[in-house]
């Protein structure tokens, strides 16, 4: 049976010192603990609202007399939706980064947990019926619930060319289309607000946050000239940055490297800080990375709260540094490069029409357009100037005459 329903905060949340009893007005998920046969607790029940939390794990509860056909005996026919969940996750792992992992590990917590609710256990047991049933289910946004389809899809059209199952239910299922939107930089303004507040808080910080202080600071402003995204920024090794300030990006499949020229500031920021380790700026090297790039996000977070930017994100310095470049006519490959992206990913996100954008083409139509009025002046008085001599000549043919 279920025993307790709490709260576990994020670790970006504000309220994750108070502990997973405490009970706050934020948007981190209700856990439910206790137990229950053939469903592994504690586990989050999705729901932000405690009563939604409750009646979510009360269902879990109402369907123990279907435990039979949930948690199958070792003889019954065809695999599980746990094996196969297993077999699959160990192919994934070999092929996908370990981010993208733990979606999938996501996507298949909220999977059993609707099969058990269902009394699902064989792999073979599900229909498309109860796949789109599961769909309702979801709370995701347009685009996060396009890559969860596509993950279930791929999950099932797996273990249909693996034979595990004789017909693929998701085969029928549309994914949907993501409605992809142009990625908006800071504004000139914006980063001068952010700046000023993370200064501010390098000079005011006491005791041992003053460190960390003056770390973010030096961390925005590499954020800021290098493109890089926050996880790699963080486990970026001191050596990568040259006696020239250049950065190395990373090495292309033909040998060559690929490096970003830092702004001194950046490069004066990441001198004077007080190191993490000997061979990195903002890591240790200890422990996962994952919660590394976390606390530094939950810093950035705070710094955009108090410098009043509503929509602050640390990936939102990458989107200036690739529009600023394109705004000042670096070609749309180079700066691919610099991302490590692809032209098509790049034109994607930030080939949208801008203002700097018309700014130019105006500058360019001018230069264009404003030497034929002059051109036509001229045309113009060539040929009043040769009607005069053509009308010269005429007279002067009838004189003679």
């Amino acid at each position: 049976m279920i025993t307790s329903i709490y709260r576990r905060h994020k670790k970006s949340c504000p309220y994750k010192s108070a502990g997973r009893g405490e009970d706050r007005y934020c948007l981190c998920p209700f856990w439910a603990d206790g137990d229950l046969p053939g469903m592994k607790l504690p586990r989050s029940t999705g729901a932000t609202s405690k009563n939604e939390a409750t009646r979510i794990a009360r269902s879990w509860e109402n369907v123990e007399t279907k435990t039979e056909t949930a948690v199958p005996s070792p003889d019954a026919p065809g695999i599980t939706l746990e094996q196969a969940k297993e077999k699959y996750l160990a192919t994934r792992r070999l092929e996908l980064a370990e981010p993208t992992v733990k979606k999938y590990e996501a996507f298949f917590r909220q999977l059993e947990t609707f099969a058990i609710s269902q009394g699902i256990a064989a792999l073979r047991a599900f229909t498309t019926d109860h796949l789109e049933t599961f769909r309702t289910t979801w709370k995701d946004g347009r685009n996060a619930g396009v890559n969860k389809m596509e993950r279930l899809k791929h999950f099932f059209h797996h273990a249909r060319t693996r034979g595990w199952i004789a017909t693929d239910p998701a085969a029928e299922i549309q994914s949907g289309t993501r409605r992809d939107k142009q990625k908006v930089p800071y504004s000139p303004k914006q980063l001068q607000t952010i700046f000023a507040m993370a200064e501010k808080k390098r000079f005011e910080a006491l005791g041992s946050a003053k460190a960390n202080a003056q770390r973010l600071y030096a961390l925005a402003l590499f954020l800021r000239f290098s493109g890089l995204r926050i996880g790699d920024a963080v486990k970026c090794e001191i050596g990568r940055l040259d006696s020239q300030g250049r950065l190395r990006l990373y090495t292309t499949k033909n040998g060559k490297q690929v490096h970003v020229k830092l702004h001194p500031d950046a490069v004066a920021a990441l001198e004077s800080i007080p190191k993490m380790s000997e061979t990195r700026w903002f890591w240790t090297g200890n422990g996962k990375l994952q919660t590394a790039v976390a606390d530094w996000q939950g810093r950035f977070l705070e710094l955009f709260r108090d410098a009043g930017i509503a929509d602050g994100h640390p990936h939102r310095f990458r989107h200036t540094f690739a529009c600023d470049l394109l705004s000042q006519g670096v070609p749309i490959r180079q700066v691919a490069a610099f991302l490590g992206n692809s032209v098509t990913i790049v034109e994607k996100h930030y080939g949208g029409w801008s203002e700097e954008q018309q700014r130019q083409a105006d500058q360019a139509l001018e230069r264009t357009f404003s030497p034929v009025r002059d051109a036509s002046a001229i045309t113009l008085e060539r040929v009043v100037k040769s009607a005069r001599l053509d009308t010269r000549k005429v007279h002067g043919r009838r004189e003679v005459n």
